[in-house]
């Protein structure tokens, strides 16, 4: 019996140093303070499609930090992902944020759990869904916590969250730029049931709380509907806003990712809900990206220097976006409104196009921000080593357009 106990304790010491030395040396938890150069540099990717999994891989295949340190995509979803973060971790007593990614085998056995610390994150999900079960700013909270760097930053992702709080930055664009140079559509907003006593111009747009893609908004023709829907909006706590229904020739979106900007025309099926369903992207032939009956497509346009003006001032919304989009609306009077400002959900694909041929840029980006400040190599570093660090590192990638490359820590 001793000797049987004696074997027990072997292979539980042996288990327990196999597990963390694979959490150590493959998911980048050795900071600079236990080893001089770490053996990747790992990237949480939040992305929703599954199908674009493998396509992540292809758009950071040979990013590389300066010293060589190969930069890893670790992909997943906001299901598949658990969270824990510590103020105080290892020797260092440094913030720390680890991520248990729950993934199918690939001989399709089962699932698997593989534990990474995360240097950077890039989110391309929604925060928050239609359902309260798809409600996940809880992992958001938690990557604030620990200080992993984010593209775009963490404070304007949870900004992005709730409707009016982005329309209420627009206006003060508006303001600034001018209702000529800066066309915002006009909108009420009603916290709640109460508040609907005056009606926007109809017909009018409705839109219900946060969600985006379609869901939450209706056409209300009169004031006689428009009391009707007062009395639905009565029975859950949800507030709406009102803005005229535009009869529009086609929609239009302006897109920046880092200093690359694009221009697109939206046109749909004949509803008036274009931006719903699959889209058709340009240059794209992935099955999750090609046209399909009953969605919308997205077409390549010139980029004026009007667009390009609505995006630079999109762009610096909550302190700075190293990705965002611009909707707008080209009525059959030839007019144009800015419907909204967010950040765009493109494919991988996307990244892809923007940028051909190698890159150099600095880390960290000009807007991604850890605790309202300019990252830097680990919170314990002192800003002045932060500083030396920002003009120091650089990233070598064939894929990257330039501002996303400051994934590095």
């Amino acid at each position: 019996n001793n000797n049987l106990q004696v074997r027990e304790r072997r292979k539980d010491t042996k288990r327990s140093k196999s597990m963390w030395n694979k959490l150590f040396a493959n998911n980048n938890c050795v900071t600079e303070h236990t080893k001089s150069r770490a053996a990747t540099v790992a990237v949480l990717v939040v992305d929703g499609t599954r199908a674009h999994r493998d396509l992540w891989a292809s758009v950071f295949s040979g990013c590389t930090t300066k010293s060589g340190v190969p930069v890893v995509p670790e992909v997943c979803d906001w299901d598949s992902m658990h969270l824990t973060a510590y103020s105080e971790y290892g020797a260092s007593r440094e913030a720390a944020a680890f991520v248990d990614i729950v993934e199918q085998k690939p001989d399709g056995g089962g699932t698997r759990v593989k534990t990474v610390r995360p240097n950077a994150c890039l989110i391309r999900s929604q925060v928050r869904g239609v359902t309260p079960s798809q409600d996940y700013r809880n992992l958001l909270y938690g990557l604030q916590f620990a200080g992993v760097p984010c593209v775009n930053s963490l404070q304007s992702i949870l900004s992005f969250v709730e409707r009016p709080w982005v329309f209420g930055e627009l206006l003060r664009i508006r303001d600034r730029l001018g209702r000529e140079n800066f066309p915002l559509i006009p909108q009420n907003y009603y916290p709640s049931h109460r508040s609907m006593l005056i009606g926007p111009v109809f017909p009018a747009v409705i839109k219900v709380g946060h969600c985006h893609a379609g869901h939450g908004k209706l056409v209300i023709r009169d004031h006689h509907a428009f009391q009707d829907f007062a009395s639905v909006m009565a029975i859950d706590n949800h507030y709406c806003t009102g803005e005229p229904f535009l009869d529009g020739e086609y929609d239009l979106r302006i897109q920046k990712i880092g200093n690359c900007y694009r221009a697109y025309k939206r046109s749909g099926t004949g509803q008036w809900k274009t931006n719903t369903g699959a889209r058709g992207f340009p240059g794209c032939t992935h099955p999750a990206h090609t046209l399909s009956a009953g969605t919308s497509v997205l077409e390549e346009i010139e980029l004026t220097p009007q667009y390009k003006m609505w995006a630079d001032a999109a762009s610096q919304l909550f302190g700075g976006l190293d990705i965002c989009a611009v909707d707008a609306i080209h009525g059959t009077d030839g007019k144009e409104y800015i419907l909204e400002a967010r950040p765009p959900l493109p494919p991988p694909t996307a990244f892809e196009q923007t940028h051909a041929g190698e890159r150099h840029c600095d880390w960290p980006g000009p807007h991604t921000r850890v605790g309202g400040h300019a990252p830097h190599e680990g919170p314990h570093f002192a800003e002045a080593r932060a500083s030396a660090a920002r003009s120091a590192v650089t990233v070598h990638t064939n894929s990257l357009p330039s501002n996303l490359k400051s994934f590095v820590r």
